[in-house]
């Protein structure tokens, strides 16, 4: 329940924490791709407010398309962090 209540604070140690519950899976509740866009979401938020491990995981979740529209395989680094950084910003 405090963890529910941290995440309407944007309270980043439970963002990332039930981001990391629903990236491994761990929850029944929702379908796969239902799960891979809800962790976006809260690493987005996460990495938002400096976490360096959620901004790792948000350039995993746009290389592999996990969570998002595919993105293509021969995308360059440059390219990858732009797409990263403009969506913390717009979050």
């Amino acid at each position: 329940m405090k963890c529910l209540i941290f995440l309407r604070f944007r309270y980043e140690v439970a963002q990332s924490n039930v981001a990391y519950i629903l990236d491994r899976k761990e929850v029944e509740l929702y379908d796969e791709s239902e799960l891979w866009k809800r962790a976006l979401v809260y690493w987005t938020r996460a990495a938002a407010q400096g976490y360096s491990a959620a901004r790792v995981k948000l350039g995993d979740y746009y290389y592999y398309g996990y969570g998002t529209d595919q993105v293509t395989f021969d995308i360059s680094k440059k390219k990858l962090f732009t797409v990263i950084n403009e969506t913390i910003r717009l979050k």
